[in-house]
């Protein structure tokens, strides 16, 4: 763990992150209009790459640590494709990468396999806007209007309820694939039904034209008063990441690789498909189709692989450890955690909680399945990232084991 330490002093002294608060049917012979069909042969969803065994064979008593495949296993762990990762204390102890990054080609996928990492890639919005407050060019509570004057609600938003969800500004992604319950109402009768077919292919070409989205935006008006709830809304940093562009005069996707990966030493992730990212598909029972990569770049477009999302993963808990020098809230006895907008500022990384203990992001987009979840407390992570968008919920089983796991063993301390 040596290189990631060294990684962390480049961050507090490059931008100051953490001390900043910041199933089986058969394929039809004919083809399929658009896009391929691929069967999913069990073969190569049970091979485990050779060089991910490293990190797990043994505890540091020497004693095989085999706790974590036995409950990834129960919840059906054979037929994942993509990799997982745990750490604890700064120290990874299991990784795993199954299955192939592109099955017609056969290439297998491996821990330098890159990802799309979907709604994570709000995460470094967020600390561009913290580098860009932190050299005075703005503040949080800058009214919208400032930087996007054509937006008609604009006035009323301020960059702190667009970091932190509270703005009230309507979802540009609803109704698309990133939305898991319009993909899966979709692919309720089969993948390649023309609906289906159709809703591939939009997505794979779904426009990002700012003007266009503001147009709509501005029809649309807004959800609820800013400041007065919380909701998801990936509009939010779309519109912070165009924020950026302004305030800094160079493009968000070159702002945020000069100013915050490449000082982090994160060499893989980028904004752009590189021969390393893994092709995505999505997926009912036992067929797949090729997604193919999708337009979305700055608030959903983000590449990474399993390592250096760990470090960014790093980033982001340490930032929250010294989050205003105040300890995280916590849910209540009823599970839920205070929604005070004054004790809700954690939102402003670009996170969520996922539980009463660990915080951060899941995210369905363009055939990835991206799961990053960190208990900053106890210094626990939990990574899974697949190449395979699936409707039934794999990987979202696989980090409820990880995480009653990780519960028993909150309650056995306590």
């Amino acid at each position: 763990m040596i290189s990631y330490r060294f990684r962390f002093v480049i961050l507090a002294l490059c931008i100051g992150l953490s001390s900043n608060a910041l199933a089986a049917c058969e394929v039809e012979e004919k083809p399929i209009p658009e896009i391929q069909a691929i069967r999913l042969e069990s073969d190569l969803s049970r091979e485990t790459s050779d060089s991910s065994l490293a990190f797990m064979d043994e505890t540091d008593s020497g004693v095989p640590n085999y706790t974590i495949e036995q409950l990834l296993n129960d919840v059906g762990y054979d037929d994942f494709q993509g990799v997982v990762l745990v750490s604890e204390q700064d120290r990874i102890v299991y990784q795993s990468a199954k299955g192939r990054a592109d099955v017609e080609s056969g290439l297998r996928l491996d821990a330098s396999t890159n990802f799309e990492v979907g709604r994570i890639s709000g995460q470094v919005i967020a600390a561009c806007i913290r580098h860009l407050i932190d050299d005075g060019l703005l503040s949080l509570d800058d009214s919208l209007s400032l930087y996007l004057p054509e937006y008609s609600y604009a006035e009323r938003v301020t960059i702190r309820q667009l970091l932190n969800m509270s703005s009230g500004i309507p979802d540009y992604l609803d109704n698309t694939l990133a939305e898991p319950s319009f993909r899966d109402a979709v692919f309720v009768d089969a993948l390649f039904s023309e609906k289906g077919v159709s809703a591939i292919s939009e997505f794979a070409h779904f426009s990002v034209d700012l003007d266009a989205i503001i147009e709509t935006l501005n029809v649309n008006g807004l959800l609820f008063e800013p400041g007065s709830s919380f909701l998801f809304s990936q509009t939010n940093y779309l519109l912070l990441a165009e924020v950026v562009q302004r305030v800094s005069g160079i493009p968000y996707v070159h702002y945020a690789q000069k100013n915050v990966l490449t000082p982090l030493g994160l060499e893989a992730a980028a904004f752009e498909q590189s021969s390393k990212t893994a092709t995505p598909y999505v997926a009912r029972d036992r067929i797949q189709a090729v997604m193919g990569p999708t337009n979305l770049l700055a608030d959903a477009g983000l590449r990474m692989n399993v390592s250096d999302l760990l470090i960014w993963t790093f980033v982001v808990r340490d930032a929250l450890k010294d989050w205003q020098n105040r300890a995280l809230p916590v849910a209540g006895d009823d599970g839920i955690i205070p929604d005070d907008l004054a004790e809700n500022d954690y939102r402003l990384y670009g996170v969520q909680w996922v539980d009463d203990s660990f915080m951060g992001m899941e995210s369905e987009i363009g055939g990835f399945d991206c799961i990053q979840v960190f208990d900053a407390q106890r210094d626990i992570v939990i990574l899974i990232l697949s190449n395979r968008n699936s409707t039934e919920p794999l990987c979202e089983d696989m980090l409820q084991a990880l995480l009653d796991h990780y519960s028993v063993d909150l309650d056995t301390e306590s």
